[in-house]
């Protein structure tokens, strides 16, 4: 880990000066998570479209959004396809007076945990609204809704690594900074990872 500033001069180290890169290198950082593809137990039963076949495109988009802006690289542990206990209806639903969470830290095999369920939805104080992924105590639920799954577990697991979500101040608008990784408002099309942000995650 280190620093290093670069100083851009024109022709030669007496030229004339151009500009200033920051160089900020950072020590490896792995992070294996583990892979869960929930069925449940109705009949016939509801379960994710997501299989095993898709962890090697997962785990590239990881690595391509993390690994050259943070140096943090993924892997995946283990997978499986765990069967929950009862008909857990169209969606999965989290807080609130219904909430589901309870069935899941039985079937965690070390955090960070990746649950890909059907339909995800989140107590909002009004109603269950649907959300395309969450973050909860070191596991991470992804829907085969909304968003690209690749590009969500991404965001997510920049929640899991410690970036709380940002107020709408932090960005200015509905659809502004729509590059970054962690804007809510455009969930989860970015990219881009701010240096604060590594800070936190691989500091």
């Amino acid at each position: 880990m280190g620093h290093v500033n670069l100083h851009a001069r024109a022709g030669g180290t007496n030229g004339v000066y151009c500009g200033l890169l920051y160089v900020c290198v950072r020590n490896r950082k792995q992070v294996s998570y583990n892979a869960h593809f929930v069925i449940d137990s109705a009949t016939p039963p509801h379960s994710t479209i997501r299989t095993s076949a898709d962890l090697t495109s997962m785990t590239a988009t990881l690595n391509s959004t993390y690994d050259q802006q943070s140096n943090i690289v993924f892997s995946c542990g283990s997978y499986d396809s765990p069967t929950l206990n009862a008909d857990y209806g169209s969606s999965i639903q989290m807080g609130g007076a219904q909430s589901e969470l309870a069935a899941f830290p039985p079937l965690c095999s070390g955090s960070p945990d990746a649950f890909f369920v059907w339909e995800l939805e989140l107590w909002n104080d009004w109603f269950y609204a649907d959300v395309s992924g969450l973050n909860l105590g070191g596991m991470i639920w992804i829907d085969d809704d909304r968003s690209p799954t690749d590009d969500t577990l991404s965001h997510e697991m920049g929640h899991y690594l410690g970036l709380t979500p940002p107020i709408d101040a932090d960005y200015g608008g509905l659809f502004e900074r729509a590059n970054e990784l962690m804007n809510k408002w455009t969930p989860p099309n970015g990219y881009k990872i701010l240096h604060s942000q590594v800070d936190i995650m691989n500091p």
